[in-house]
């Protein structure tokens, strides 16, 4: 056995100093002098060393790539000192209004119009980006918030999220919990003017909107955003001569988009165009409403900023969770292109009171986030200029009355009275 054993390496030409020897009757191995065994072995650790350096790189570089990116902070201007941050966000990612055909309702356990998991989490992301944003302005104390929220529930569950990572308990408030709780104001159903619609309804059709055309509409090859609903219509298997699909189709392809979840080969390859409908028709179908709560948001506005001036609350941060065409409502009343604009999920309206060092006189300036984009990622803030208020020229009088006169007192005389009921 041990010569079978030997012949199967008789062919085999050593190195000098190098024999085979058998080992309590296992296969023959090599025995080596202590010189070249160091110099035999060495090598390959060596390579392998240096292959694993070169791995370890590699993963690192892959990791940091991959990691979500550092936001900016928020830059005072030379000689200003913040006083106060007013914001006013939309809602986290959230599930359709309606379900499609192309919807699962495995994908939505929460049920239409609830913040989805992508949703929580961005929102809990989002607080730490205002954190950093504002850096030491705001202390962890969660006496400096006044916080409100729309009546439903995905704009209540946002805020709750976002202010848990943007006031996490530290010193003197930390009681032994990972969050700390923050009251939230919200209204009963039907007595919150700053969201609810009293008689208002929706479009009939948007036919008035046909010969318009945009360059993403061109780019996917439609020359009129006719062209656009006929090939919707065609694809989707929904009447576009009323209003009654936008729902149920265009909102249920962008919460479907920007939850990672199945879109229809047709429309991912018009998406373009899509996007475009969707930032267009959103202010449309409710633009009927927006007066009668555009007007509070503006009145709402001035009032936080007015009274953090005038001392009347000492609050540093008032936040304001509500919607799309909240937002859409200010930005459309201050000048700005409010499709261009379109407020993605989380997107954030910030007016900042400042104090001028030299005379002690009071300002504001605005900024703005477009918010989460389809990939996920969190478009920063940045100064935007109102026509009738430019900083450094927008002195606290001034801003006041502008957003006091967003929109004309609407006649309110045919709404409902308050729901006492609610109230009880």
């Amino acid at each position: 056995m041990r010569e079978q054993r030997d012949g199967a390496f008789e062919n085999i030409s050593l190195p000098e100093g190098v024999s085979l020897r058998e080992v309590g009757g296992s296969l023959p191995i090599m025995s080596f002098s202590t010189g070249k065994r160091i110099l035999l072995w060495g090598l390959p650790v060596a390579l392998l060393v240096i292959a694993g350096a070169v791995l370890v790189y590699l993963v690192l570089a892959r990791s940091a790539t991959s990691s979500p990116r550092t936001h900016k902070a928020n830059e005072d201007p030379t000689g200003f000192t913040l006083q106060h941050v007013m914001i006013v966000h939309r809602h986290g990612l959230r599930a359709p209004s309606h379900l499609s055909n192309w919807s699962n309702p495995d994908d939505y356990p929460m049920g239409v119009g609830y913040l989805t998991k992508l949703g929580k989490q961005g929102s809990l992301r989002v607080g730490e980006i205002l954190r950093r944003f504002y850096g030491n302005f705001l202390t962890y104390s969660p006496r400096e918030v006044w916080a409100r929220s729309s009546t439903y529930p995905r704009c209540y569950e946002t805020e709750y999220l976002l202010l848990g990572t943007l006031y996490p308990p530290r010193s003197f408030w930390d009681f032994g919990l990972s969050v700390q709780p923050i009251p939230i104001t919200m209204v009963p159903n039907g007595n919150d003017v700053l969201i609810e619609s009293c008689t208002a309804s929706v479009p009939g059709d948007f036919k008035y909107m046909y010969n318009e055309t945009h360059r993403e509409l061109q780019e996917d090859g439609f020359e009129t955003f006719g062209d656009f609903m006929e090939w919707l219509a065609e694809n989707s298997g929904w009447s576009t001569e009323n209003s009654e699909f936008y729902e149920p189709i265009i909102d249920a392809l962008y919460a479907q988009k920007y939850n990672g979840l199945h879109v229809p080969e047709w429309a991912e390859a018009k998406w373009k165009s899509m996007d475009w409908a969707l930032r267009r028709l959103s202010f449309d179908y409710w633009k009927l409403s927006v007066p009668y709560y555009g007007q509070y948001m503006g009145k709402m506005i001035a009032n936080r900023t007015l009274g953090s001036a005038e001392g009347s609350h000492r609050n540093r941060l008032s936040i304001m969770s509500y919607h799309d065409t909240s937002i859409q409502a200010i930005l459309s009343a201050l000048k700005f292109d409010h499709v261009a604009m379109y407020p993605s999920f989380l997107g954030a309206l910030h007016f900042q009171l400042y104090k001028r060092d030299s005379d002690g006189e009071f300002y504001v300036r605005s900024i703005y986030s477009r918010g989460f984009t389809a990939c996920g990622d969190y478009r920063d803030a940045s100064q935007i200029t109102i026509q009738d208020c430019p900083f450094p020229d927008c002195t606290l009088k001034k801003f006041v009355a502008v957003m006091n006169g967003l929109y004309p007192d609407t006649n309110r005389s045919s709404c409902p009275p308050i729901d006492l009921k609610a109230l009880l």
